[in-house]
């Protein structure tokens, strides 16, 4: 297929956007090398269209990109972007015509040059250079740029496209190198020294510098099998070139320092001699360099050297330059012969009045080679040596460089509210990018790790988090507030297998939370028998909640409204009683305190008088007795004065008339009585005092005493309080063991350091894993990697869901507290389960083999009757001492079994033979074999006792019924002569089985429990778990729940995940100041509702449970005005107004939660019945609503409040007028545990 080339320029700013096309240019001609700076010049009237562009001053810059198509898409090629750097143009030409000068884009590497003069060598021969030691192209060039970068030079543009690990293609760096640059050099000589010394290839694309392994495929493709060009039918011109000016036999190099070197090329051309060449070359140090620098010389001295031009046909040709070829790539073409494969070493395209044209420069093969050996001796003279003769020597394996300690560590610290309500220190760091490794070279980063610890002796570091290279903060949450922590980051390579030195450490005092909770609202005070109590409904001055980390409210009293003195705590919506006041008013207010202690104001006062514990008429009936007993008392004082009197006045009288002394005794003894009924009419007074008194006292003791019985109810209750948050706090780390008499402790730390925990001897502690280690590349030979979890494949590897589980349900140890120390304990059934709770029910069958029962475990009494036959019993187990007498009968003998030497001298007499038969003293010693006996004439009487041993005994003549009961002990069996088969089921009790048998055994399809009754813990394959009394499961560890470990939750009586309280996601809060305005309406309606956004809106996650508890609230007001019914009737229709507050909740665009549906059941509303009179309704007030939402788990929702407005009436015009008015809505939404 035939195609043509187009070709157009394009104009942006410097490292900035497009500006546009340059779409009338009067001619152009660009060129484009392999290896090597391009050039671009274009003829342009300024007047003409797109002209307008290059006005802008050469100081302004301007980038001109050239790009080609071949009816398709345009596309830059590589090194077709070209800088703006001179210009020229006739001041009386009226066309304002200018000729643009321009250079490629790597024009720009002769400006960034070696200037650091940190890194110079100080002595040698190299002395003033900056050396590179084994370093691979990628990180010399980028060293250079990045230095360069940080000098805001140019570096800053040209953008590197290769890193120092892998070259533009992807591929990793085949060679490393020793360079030395002198100071000055550009990064342009250093290019062409890599160039020449078969290092590299490079292009530019666009802004950015890409290097690739020297011949990479990815850039110098082989096309000579597909593109072909034909002298006949591609060319239009072809110019060549061929010169032997430069022949030269012998060169003599004076290099640095004074040395000399002379090299001579014998094959050579001299047809008029040999040449001598001389070369003053600076930069030349050593004999390798020396001798690189002459072969390459002579080898290009010695043939005549040839270039060869071909113009080419660009419209209807098969292949195109710039679109099927470009600089660099080996093709077909036409050279010395008709065709070669050849590189093409620059391409050649121009636009002029007629057309556009093309051409290309080929190399052959050796000229080729000797192009990259000037470009290396070009490097030489720019001061980039290339140490050696030869290339470089293969890159390792693998870097080893150690990337340089991070710098700028910044750490600011925040406080913020948990899900529990608990303060927490937030930790933001921020640091500078690290480029260079500890030689300054460039390094490639892929990430930053962080660690941080208590800024305490002995804390060891915790892994905070890792992060990508181009994230250089991270924040670390759930620090201790107040308390002073050490942080510290260290890079981590691209490549290299060392990990970078860490920063400085950095101490950062984490803050406080110092924000106070909302001011409470006021006190609601009674008063009676003498106390004051004072009462606090739990929620804020505004009517809301309060907020997460609320702890208690203080109580203050004062004489005035302020001024106030703390006086005692109340607890959420709870209560005081003050006694030991004052008969008089008092004023009361509370503020509220928070988990860190923060104050808020005092609320709004509120004063109460306080009340008499006797009344006003008890006092008034006291002091009217009073009187009276005074006015008795009184009258009686005066009678004894009286009588007094008397007596003095006849005193002469006794002593004259003997006969008045009984008179006066009667006179006298009538006094003293009445005298007597006096003081005891005091003393009753007296005794109606006290009791009043008494009384008085009684009722404020009984005060007093009912004071301290709230108090003592308010310490039960704070008692119970703290030891239920005790017990939730230290749910996952205590435990009981199965004997209900010890502890159990889990955790990675060890018991006896932890606050408040008390150790007994006895206490167990299951220690579990606090962290888990991996190579991060080969064993032994990388950086370890510390982690506090581990992950497992649900199915297959790679291509199933991956689990990730908590290292704190790793056990590593079991230990038992001694009093003093932790002793290691194995996990046996001794361990574990009470004495007697393994029964043989508990048991699986055949799960007791021969090996799991002790030597002699098995007496006479633990084996049933008739248990043991024949089959039992080993050969020769039986011996005579195991038969009792008697026991072995004529039956039980085989024939011929009881031979002469087995019968007593004397055993067989007369009456054991038949009449007439030969008596005893008749037969010859040995005389009577087994043949002489007849069967069954040896009976059980004539065996002597222990006559019959193990070896008379036939095999299997024991058997069960041979053996008498209860005769077999257990010294009487031999070793593992009873296996699983001989044991009947249920035969072996727990009380059977010695302490400590069941070592390192696992029980197969068990079921291990303290009781067969609640309460009990049982532990089946599934899991452990405990029940209370009635049943209810009140502790689970494994049964498939999320975290493996579920307690009741005190609060909710629910068995609840740790994770989900541990984990939950934290409660959002959207306050707005948002204001409907007033909003009246009036005529009939029909009671629809009207809705208006407020645009508050909040975005939350669901957390483990997927439930979420909601508050909202808004002040809201309505009013509903009816006129007096024109007609003077009393017909009546009820009308009335709604306003409320709605909670839509969104799944993206889904609505999964209504806000018209809060408005069913809450709503402030006003009524108004329409009369003869007119009749009007108000109402004001903030409303709450609340209600619980079950959605998805650890999903993210997004929540809007609405307010909801309407009316029902039947009156039309200005009969009915409703106002409605919303302000301040709010909205929190907190992730439930249960």
């Amino acid at each position: 297929m035939v195609k043509t080339l187009h070709a157009r320029l394009v104009a942006y700013l410097p490292n900035g956007g497009r500006l546009g096309n340059l779409p009338a240019p009067l001619s152009w001609d660009a060129s484009i090398v392999n290896n090597d700076l391009g050039a671009l010049k274009v003829t342009y009237s300024r007047r003409a269209a797109g002209g307008g562009i290059l006005k802008r001053g050469l100081e302004q810059g301007l980038e001109i990109g050239l790009e080609v198509s071949d009816g398709g898409a345009w596309n830059e090629p590589y090194n077709c972007r070209f800088l703006l750097i001179g210009r020229s143009r006739n001041a009386e030409d009226v066309s304002d015509t200018v000729t643009l000068t321009c250079q490629s884009m790597g024009w720009l590497a002769n400006k960034i040059l070696n200037n650091d003069t940190s890194h110079l060598i100080q002595d040698g021969d190299n002395k003033g250079k900056r050396a590179f030691l084994s370093k691979n192209p990628g990180t010399i060039i980028r060293t250079i740029l990045d230095e360069n970068k940080a000098r805001k030079g140019a570096g800053l543009v040209l953008a590197p496209g290769f890193d120092t690990g892998k070259d533009a293609a992807g591929a990793k760096w085949k060679s490393v190198y020793t360079l030395y640059y002198s100071l000055g050099t550009s990064l342009n000589s250093m290019l062409s020294s890599m160039v020449g010394g078969g290092a590299i290839d490079w292009r530019t694309e666009g802004r950015t510098l890409r290097i690739w392994n020297a011949d990479s495929t990815n850039l110098s493709r082989d096309l000579s099998g597909r593109v072909h060009v034909s002298m006949a039918h591609d060319v239009l011109e072809a110019p060549e070139e061929e010169s032997i000016e430069d022949l030269s036999s012998d060169i003599l190099v004076e290099g640095d320092n004074g040395l000399i070197f002379r090299e001579s090329n014998p094959a050579a051309p001299t047809p008029w001699g040999g040449w001598e060449s001389y070369v003053s070359q600076g930069g030349v140090s050593d004999e390798a360099t020396a001798k690189a620098f002459m072969q390459t010389t002579l080898a290009s001295s010695a043939r005549v050297r040839g270039q060869y031009t071909r113009s080419l046909l660009v419209t209807n040709a098969e292949s195109l330059p710039l679109v099927d070829y470009r600089p660099g790539d080996w093709i077909t073409a036409p050279t010395v012969q008709h065709g070669e494969k050849v590189r093409i070493q620059q391409v050649t395209v121009s636009l002029d009045s007629n057309g556009l044209k093309a051409s290309i420069t080929l190399n052959d093969k050796v000229y080729d080679s000797q192009v990259r050996a000037a470009k290396k001796i070009a490097g030489i003279t720019g001061g980039a040596t290339l140490a050696g003769s030869e290339g470089g020597r293969p890159a390792p394996e693998k870097d080893h460089r150690t990337p340089r300690a991070v710098t700028g560590l910044v750490v600011q610290t925040d406080a913020y509210i948990s899900s529990r309500g608990t303060a927490l220190g937030l930790a933001s760091l921020q640091w500078a990018a690290v480029s260079q490794a500890t030689d300054d070279t460039a390094i490639d980063i892929s990430g930053y790790r962080v660690e941080y610890r208590k800024n305490l002796a002995g804390v060891p570091w915790v892994s905070g988090g890792v992060t990508d290279a181009q994230r250089l903060t991270l924040g670390i949450g759930g620090l201790e507030c107040g308390q002073r922590y050490e942080f510290r980051v260290r890079a981590v390579p691209t490549y290299s297998d060392k990990l970078g030195d860490w920063s400085n450490v950095v101490v950062a005092l984490v803050a406080s939370d110092v924000t106070p909770p909302s001011i409470p609202s006021k006190p609601i005070l009674t008063s009676k028998l003498g106390v004051v109590d004072v009462r606090w409904d739990g929620r804020n001055n505004a009517g809301g909640g309060m907020e997460p980390d609320f702890d208690h409210v203080e109580v203050g009293i004062s004489d005035s409204n302020g001024n106030w003195k703390y006086l005692d705590s109340v607890e959420r919506d709870g209560h005081c009683v003050v006694t030991g006041l004052e008969y008089r008013a008092y004023w009361f207010a509370l503020r509220s305190v928070d988990h860190s202690g923060n104050k808020s104001d005092w609320s709004t006062g509120a004063s109460i008088t306080v009340a008499s514990a006797v009344s006003q008429a008890d006092l008034d009936r006291l002091d009217k007795d009073l009187k009276e007993n005074k006015q008795v008392v009184a009258d009686a004082q005066k009678e004894l004065a009286q009588a007094k009197s008397d007596i003095s006045s006849n005193t002469t009288a006794i002593g004259n008339a003997n006969q008045q002394i009984t008179a006066n005794k009667t006179a006298i003894g009538n006094a003293n009585r009445e005298l007597t009924a006096a003081k005891s009419d005091i003393a009753q007074a007296k005794k109606d005092i006290t009791q009043a008194k008494s009384d008085a006292a009684n009722a404020k003791a009984e005060a007093g005493k009912a004071s301290a019985a709230i108090e003592s109810a308010k310490t039960d209750i704070a008692n119970a309080a703290s030891k239920a948050q005790s017990a939730l706090d230290k749910a996952n780390s205590v435990g009981k063991s199965l004997d209900g008499l010890h502890n159990v402790y889990e955790g990675p730390d060890d018991p006896t350091t932890l606050s408040g925990v008390t150790v007994r001897q006895g206490d167990f502690w299951y220690r579990t894993q606090k962290y888990w280690t991996r190579w991060s590349g080969a064993a032994n030979n990388s950086t370890s990697l510390l982690a506090d979890f581990y992950t497992y494949w649900l199915g297959e590897p790679n291509n199933s869901a991956s689990v990730l589980v908590p290292l704190s349900s790793r056990f590593i140890g079991v230990y038992v507290w001694d009093g003093t120390a932790w002793n290691e304990r194995n996990i046996v059934a001794a361990n574990i389960l009470a004495s007697g709770s393994v029964v043989a029910s508990n048991m699986a069958a055949n799960s007791i083999t021969t090996e799991k029962l002790v030597a002699g475990a098995i007496t006479t009494d633990k084996v049933a009757a008739n248990a043991i036959v024949a089959g039992k019993i080993a050969a020769g187990a039986i011996s005579t001492d195991k038969l009792a007498a008697l026991a072995v009968t004529a039956d039980k003998l085989a024939a011929n079994s009881v031979v002469a030497g087995k019968l007593a001298a004397n055993s067989v007499d007369a009456g054991n033979i038949v009449a007439g038969a030969i008596t005893t003293e008749k037969l010859a010693a040995n005389s009577v074999n087994a043949s002489k006996i007849v069967s069954g004439a040896i009976s059980t009487d004539k065996l002597a006792a222990l006559a019959v041993t193990v070896d008379k005994l036939a095999a299997n003549s024991v058997n069960a019924s041979k053996i008498v009961g209860q005769s077999i002990t257990g010294d009487k069996i031999a070793s593992n002569t009873i296996v699983a088969r001989n044991i009947a089921a249920q035969s072996i009790t727990s009380d059977r089985i010695a302490a400590g048998q069941f070592t390192g055994y696992v029980f197969t399809g068990s079921i291990f429990r303290t009781s067969g009754s609640n309460p009990k813990v049982e532990m089946t394959s599934s899991g452990i778990h405990a029940t209370d009394s009635a049943g209810k499961d009140i502790l689970q560890i494994g049964y498939n729940i999320e975290t493996g470990l579920a307690v009741v939750n005190p609060l909710t009586k629910l068995l609840t995940p740790l994770s989900w309280q541990a984990f939950a996601a934290q409660p959002v809060t959207a306050r707005s100041g948002y204001d409907t305005g007033e909003l009246r309406k009036t005529g009939a309606s029909d009671g629809t509702y009207t809705w208006v956004d407020t645009g508050t809106k909040v975005t939350f996650n669901t957390g483990y449970t997927g439930t979420i508890a909601v508050l909202m609230s808004s002040w809201l007001f309505t009013s509903l005005a009816l006129i007096v019914n024109p007609n003077g009737s009393t017909l009546s229709a009820n009308s009335w107004a709604r306003l409320c507050v709605g909670l839509q909740i969104l799944d993206g665009n889904t609505e999964v939660h209504s806000y018209k549906n809060d408005c069913i059941v809450n709503h402030l509303a006003s009524r108004a019945e329409r009369g003869t009179t007119g009749n009007l309704d108000v109402n004001a007030a903030t409303l709450s609503t609340g209600f619980k939402q079950s959605l998805n788990k650890n999903s993210t929702y997004t929540a809007k409040i609405w307010i909801g407005y309407c009316w029902n009436s039947k009156l039309t015009g200005n009969g009915t007028t409703a106002t409605f008015r919303a302000m301040n809505p709010f909205v929190q939404i907190t992730p439930c545990v249960n």
